[in-house]
C-alpha cells in the first residue's frame, strides 16, 4: 500500500473510533441520567411515604401507600430494563474506544502508519465492537456529524430530521437513509 492509502485508512479508522467513543459517551449520559433520576425519585417518594405515615393525618391509607407503590413500580422498571447495567456497559465501551483513539494517535505521532498497524487497529476495534449492544442508527449518525464537523469536513455531514433528533436517544424513527447535506444552500 502507498503511504497516502495508509493515511486514508488510518483516518477512516480514527474517525470511526472517535464516533464510537462519542456514541457511548452519549448513551452513558442517557442511562446515567435515567438511573440517577430513578434513585432521586425513590428517595423523594420514600420520604414522602414515611412522612405521610408519621403525621396523624386523616388521609385514607391508599394515599399514604401510593408513594411507596410508585417507588416499587419505578424500581421494578429500572431492574427490568437494566438501566444501571447499561450505564456501566457504555462506560466500559467508551473507555475502550478512547484508549484505542489514544493508541491510534500515538501510532501516527511516534511509530508511523504501516499496513500491519492498520490491521492491528481494525482487529482491536472489532474486539471492542463484539461486546456492543444494538446501536441506535440516528444517534450514531448524529455522532458522525459532530465528529466530522469538529474535523472541519462539513461535506461529510448527513441530514437528520427534527423528529429523528427528538427521539434519537430512545429509538430510531423515520427513514434510515441519511443523505448528505447540500453544501450549496
Amino acid at each position: 500500500m502507498t503511504q497516502s492509502t495508509l493515511d486514508a485508512e488510518h483516518e477512516r479508522l480514527w474517525i470511526a473510533v472517535r464516533i464510537s467513543a462519542k456514541y457511548h459517551d452519549l448513551r452513558q449520559g442517557h442511562f446515567g441520567w435515567l438511573s440517577d433520576s430513578i434513585t432521586f425519585s425513590s428517595i423523594l417518594l420514600g420520604l414522602t411515604s414515611v412522612y405521610l405515615f408519621a403525621i396523624n393525618s386523616e388521609l385514607a391509607i391508599c394515599w399514604k401507600l401510593a408513594p411507596g407503590f410508585i417507588v416499587a413500580t419505578i424500581n421494578a422498571i429500572s431492574l427490568v430494563f437494566k438501566f444501571r447495567e447499561k450505564y456501566q456497559t457504555h462506560i466500559e465501551l467508551r473507555r475502550r474506544f478512547q484508549n484505542l483513539d489514544v493508541w491510534l494517535t500515538n501510532l501516527q505521532i511516534n511509530d508511523g502508519i504501516t499496513a500491519d498497524a492498520i490491521t492491528e487497529g481494525n482487529v482491536k476495534r472489532t474486539e471492542i465492537e463484539v461486546n456492543e449492544p444494538k446501536t441506535l442508527r440516528v444517534l450514531a449518525v448524529m455522532c458522525h456529524n459532530e465528529t466530522v464537523i469538529s474535523m472541519n469536513k462539513r461535506e461529510r455531514v448527513h441530514k437528520i430530521t427534527f423528529r429523528q433528533k427528538m427521539f434519537s436517544r430512545f429509538f430510531d424513527c423515520g427513514s434510515m437513509e441519511f443523505p448528505l447535506v447540500d453544501q450549496n444552500k
